[in-house]
Formats: structure tokens, C-alpha cells, sequence
């Protein structure tokens, strides 16, 4: 089992550090988050939200085998924004989503 470090410490939100995909999947199922690759390992997750505002922010990082395939992208939609960025690392590929609005 991973070492997981889960903190509500934020003025208002969540993170987590080294997750695996079971354990991500079981703290994210009861929100919005995004369904990753059930191959992604050393999984990270930032969330923050404003309690009055709708602004929030989520990031989420983890690890991939380098021969699966994921696609990047960039969405601005006003104060939306989306985005996955891809990047090889020796045998892995590392993956950034990043996602928000303010």
C-alpha cells in the first residue's frame, strides 16, 4: 500500500500525494473528478475552491507507461480553462491535468 497523505488544510479544499488509482478512485467518486487510467501510478491531486465565489482550481499529476496513449489539449472558454500537457521521462510519461475557473 502507498503511503497517502490526505490533508483538508486549505482554507477551502483537498489534496493528496501518491495515490494509486484504487485509492484515487475511491476519494474522487463521490465528487466531479476525472476518471484517469486505471495504469496511472504516483497519483497527485490538488483541489481549492472559493466557499462564495465559483472560482476553483483542481490539478491532478501522476505517472503513465510510455506506450499508453493520451492526448494533450488547452481549453479557454471566458474564465474556464482546461488543459492535459504530456511529458516524457525515461520510461514514463508524466501528466499534468489542470483544471479551473475565476
Amino acid at each position: 500500500m502507498s503511503k497517502v497523505e490526505i490533508t483538508n488544510s486549505l482554507t477551502l479544499g483537498s489534496k493528496a500525494e501518491n495515490l494509486t488509482h484504487q485509492e484515487y478512485t475511491f476519494i474522487t467518486q463521490a465528487g466531479w473528478f476525472p476518471e484517469i487510467s486505471s495504469n496511472a501510478t504516483q497519483i497527485s491531486y490538488e483541489y481549492k475552491y472559493d466557499g462564495f465565489l465559483p472560482d476553483y482550481s483542481l490539478t491532478i499529476e501522476y505517472l503513465l507507461p510510455k506506450n499508453e496513449n493520451i492526448e494533450e489539449f488547452n481549453i479557454h472558454d471566458n474564465d474556464f480553462f482546461k488543459s492535459i500537457t504530456v511529458n516524457e521521462i525515461n520510461d514514463k510519461k508524466y501528466v499534468k491535468y489542470i483544471e479551473g475557473e475565476q
